[in-house]
Order: C-alpha cells, then structure tokens, then sequence
C-alpha cells in the first residue's frame, strides 16, 4: 500500500510540473525521473515501470495508440510462449530429457558431458530469462560435481552462468537488453537473430576457453549418470515447444512482411500445451512475468518520448562537443566499456533503457551503423560477469553452488574485459 501512495505522491507532483515545461524539456524531465527510479530504487521495479507509462499518456507525450502498438507487440507474445516454457519445463521435469541426453551422448566423458550442458545452457536461454535457465540446469551440474575438486565446480557452475547469459543475447526474447535495444532501432526479431547469432556463439565459446583456463579443469572418463527413460508426456512437451519455436523462426524469415501475425504462433503452442493438458491454465497465469512485460513497455515508451519530444537532441547537444573530439572506432569502444561497467551496478534493463535512445541520437548522426548501435547496447549492457549482484544467474550459481564472489570477480573481469575486446573488433568490421 505504502508503495502505491508514494507512486500517487510523484505522480502528482510530475502532472503539476510538467505542462509548464517546454516538450523537449519534459521528454528529458521523464528521462532523469526514469534514471532516479531505476537506480536508487525508491519504488519497486514495476511501480517505476508503470509510473513512466502513465506520465507519457497523461501528458500528451505519447498517444495511445503508440502505447498500444508497443503493449500489444507480436513479439510480446513470444515472451509469454517463454514463460510458459520455464513453467512446462518445471512441471514435466524437463531437466530428466537432459540429463538423459548427457548421459546417452557423453560415453562416460566428462569433458563431452559439460560441452553438451553448457550448450543445452545456452540453447534453452535463447527462449526464456537467464535466471529461469540456471535454476534448470544448476542442479544437474551439482550432480555432476558431487566428489569433484572445488575448481571443477567453480568452472561447470560458473559457465553455466555465462551460457545462460550469453546465449540470451541471441534472440530479441531472451535478452531485456536485446529487445530494449533492437527495438528502437527498428530492428525485427530474425533481423537482431542473424546478427547476434554468430556473435554469441564467438563470446561465449571464448567465455568458455577462458574459464576452462583459469580454473584448469581436470576431466576424467568414468562420469557414471542415471540413464532415465523419458515418458510420453516429456516428449510430446519437447515436440511441441520445438515445432513452435521452428515454425515462428522459418515464418519470420519467409514471411517478413506478415510481422503482425507472428505473435499468434507461440500463442498457439501455448494454447496447445493446455489442450493436452501438459500445463494447467492456473500454472500458465502464474507464470507469467506481468513486471517485466511492464518493464519492456516502459523502457520502449522512454526511448519513443526522449526521441520524439526532442529531449534527447538536447542531451546531444551537450555531449557532442566534447564526444566528437575523438574518432567514432574510439567512441564505440568507450561507450561498450562504460556499458559493461555501468550494469554491474544497476539492471541490465535500466542500463539499455536509459542508453539505447540516448546513443541512437548521439553515434547515428555520425556514422555509426544501427546495428553496430543495437549489438553495443543489447550485448554491452548484459556483460555482468562480474558481480553476484550483476544479474540473477550469477546470485543463483554463487547460493547454490557455494561460489566465494571473490572467485566469480577474479575471472568475470578477465571474461568481461576479453569480451569487450572482442566485441569492440566485432563492431568495427560492421
């Protein structure tokens, strides 16, 4: 209740205040009021995410039907069809499909056994949250690990963390920053996918390499896994969330100019999983994330405003002198390497919100491509490798796996700066 009477107490004041503002001025008043919220935390995340909405409606500075066109987005649906995956996945005991797989494909191998997790990390990742990812799979890496040496662990355990991270940045579903970003460049969901497929693969097989490098793993061949039988019901799971996934991908590349009606293929799979009753309609409602639906809508509706009001050219119009004194290649490389920092210490999706409409304006006008703009901010800012508070999967892996946060800091530095490296060299081949 105390959160919605101090919504009401700074939602008031901003109605008094803003009409006696120019409209470039109120676009950059709801930014700063964004970037207080989202850092200091007053109110919780999706009170913060409302209140932003809500100003732009109230004042004008959006029409309603933009808000809509953003709530009502095909590609929402396919976050929903994601939500209803981790919630399937729990309740048909997915995890038993993969450990059965490991232990039919790895013959007793370790080394093969965490290859064939780590991609099993990063696919599952491309279609729901990171967090939602590592909860899946840590358990099955802490059976593997069970009178292991602490090293061998640390690195399943921690590359984990990055699998799941990482391969979110692949589609535009299973990353908030690749969505943030990509979407208000303009960029639809296979055009972000045929970009940063390949170069998620890149950071994550060198996250990997590194990782194995540090803690030195030692691998042996006598991994011994329960062979479980995998039932009807886990299968028919499977075919359904596959069939779904395949066909929303090969229709969004055959049929770009149908975007519209994207939204109504992972509807439909989700729509199936209730007609053979795999997931409950309670369950499914239960496991919608309606704070970071909201979330998204607020982040999109902040860089719509700043962009149309004028507000962000104002902030331009500040920076540029001093920014434009060094060469683009040095900028882009700049403002990677203060995105990777700057979301160690705040959201991944307050981070790309607050940078993504600011840089559009700021690199465009000089050259930069929009998608050297969308891969920056959209992977830029979900380099949190460092800190257990940096994103949920690293809280996740350091609790449940016993990980010291001075080991996941030792090697997340040396993975966060040769990523930033390398995706640097990635942007200026662009």
């Amino acid at each position: 209740m105390r959160h919605w009477l101090l919504f009401l107490l700074l939602l008031l004041p901003c109605s008094l205040w803003f009409p006696s503002l120019a409209l470039p001025q109120q676009g950059l008043a709801l930014f700063g009021l964004a970037g207080v919220l989202w850092t200091t935390h007053i109110l919780p995340e999706q009170h913060s995410a409302l209140l932003i909405p809500v100003i732009a409606l109230t004042q004008g500075l959006l029409p309603t039907e933009a808000l809509l066109e953003i709530a009502l987005a095909p590609i929402m649906a396919v976050f929903v069809f994601g939500f209803a995956f981790a919630a399937l996945s729990r309740h048909q005991g997915l995890d038993r499909v993969i450990l059965a797989t490991i232990a039919q494909r790895s013959n007793g191998s370790e080394r093969r056994a965490c290859f064939i997790l780590f991609c099993c990390t990063f696919a599952i990742s491309m279609w729901t949250s990171n967090v939602v990812t590592a909860a899946l799979i840590l358990p099955l890496a802490l059976m593997m690990t069970e009178n292991k040496s602490l090293n061998y662990r640390y690195f399943i355990c921690i590359c984990i963390a990055y699998s799941a991270t990482i391969g979110g940045m692949a589609t535009q579903v299973g990353s908030s920053t690749s969505f943030i970003a990509s979407n208000l460049i303009g960029i639809d969901f296979i055009g972000w996918m045929q970009w940063a497929m390949p170069i998620s693969l890149l950071l994550w097989l060198l996250s990997i390499g590194l990782t194995s490098q540090y803690f030195k793993p030692e691998f042996g061949n006598d991994l011994s896994l329960p062979k479980l039988a995998i039932e009807p019901q886990q299968k028919l799971s499977l075919l359904i969330v596959c069939t779904t996934l395949t066909t929303f991908v090969f229709t969004a590349i055959f049929w770009r100019e149908g975007k519209a009606y994207w939204g109504l293929i992972p509807l439909v799979g989700v729509l199936l999983m209730m007609a053979f009753k795999l997931l409950s309609l309670k369950l499914f409602f239960q496991s919608v994330k309606y704070r970071v639906l909201l979330i998204f809508v607020s982040a999109i509706t902040l860089g719509t405003v700043l962009h149309n009001s004028g507000g962000g050219q104002l902030m331009v119009d500040a920076i540029m002198p001093t920014l434009t004194q060094l060469p683009l290649p040095l900028q882009l490389g700049l403002v990677l390497l203060f995105a990777a920092i700057v979301t160690e210490l705040m959201s991944n999706v307050a981070c790309a919100s607050l940078m993504a409409p600011l840089l559009s304006l700021l690199l465009l006008p000089q050259g930069a491509t929009e998608e050297q703009l969308a891969l920056l901010v959209g992977m830029g800012c979900s380099f949190a490798f460092v800190l257990s508070t940096g994103t949920p999967s690293n809280s996740l892996v350091v609790n449940m796996a016993s990980i010291p946060t001075k080991v996941l800091a030792n090697i997340g530095w040396k993975v966060k700066l040769s990523l930033v490296t390398l995706l640097w060299a990635i942007l200026l081949l662009h």
